[in-house]
């Protein structure tokens, strides 16, 4: 399910250490400009289409003599450094709770993200059809903590309609899984046959 739903990602990044107020909008425009050209680069390799291609530019950035670093996402092209160095102070202040916009801010790396947006598969969607008798296959004790041995119904997860619902205790089997619903716990089963645990109130 992953596989089929994820779209693809590359992260580039590359160690860049430098004072703020001595990096250039140019020199950071000719680092990205490279990145990106390898990050397009891997895209096309995984058949990704350049109009479903995405690439963003971050800049890690942190106060000299912390460890700890920001990626703070610019504009491409970079508008200006000002503006970002006014953003960290920003993100670091939701972050970490404080901002010191005397102290010394240093470039720790450079990072473009490369999205591929992947065409979704549609699934298939189920009308209400049968009904929960159906798909009882037998009743027997199964054992919880709370109660001990409780009358149990299994049902078979293929035969369960689309829309029903399953009031706990149950077992529902199927070839691959087994879902326990416990006591006071109702499951649902969606448009998709999903399953759908909650508690009930």
């Amino acid at each position: 399910m992953g596989c089929l739903l994820v779209d693809v990602r590359h992260d580039i990044s590359k160690t860049y250490v430098k004072n703020v107020k001595d990096v250039s909008v140019k020199d950071l425009e000719k680092e990205f400009i490279e990145m990106e050209k390898e990050a397009a680069e891997l895209l096309q390799e995984e058949g990704v289409a350049k109009e479903a291609s995405t690439l963003m530019r971050y800049i890690d950035m942190r106060y000299m003599g912390q460890w700890r670093s920001l990626a703070i996402e610019v504009d491409c092209p970079i508008s200006s450094l000002e503006e970002t160095l006014d953003r960290f102070h920003q993100e670091h202040e939701r972050e970490f709770s404080f901002s010191d916009k005397e102290q010394t801010v240093e470039i720790y790396g450079l990072l473009v993200t490369a999205i591929g947006t992947v065409p979704k598969p549609k699934f298939p969607t189920y009308e209400p059809g049968g009904t929960l008798a159906d798909a009882l296959k037998e009743t027997r004790d199964v054992y919880f903590e709370e109660e001990g041995y409780v009358n149990t119904n299994v049902y078979n997860r293929e035969l369960i309609p689309a829309f029903s619902e399953i009031k706990g205790p149950a077992i529902v089997d199927q070839l691959d899984t087994t879902t326990v619903i416990p006591p006071n716990f109702t499951a649902k089963v969606d448009k998709y046959r999903n399953l759908i645990l909650s508690q009930n109130k």
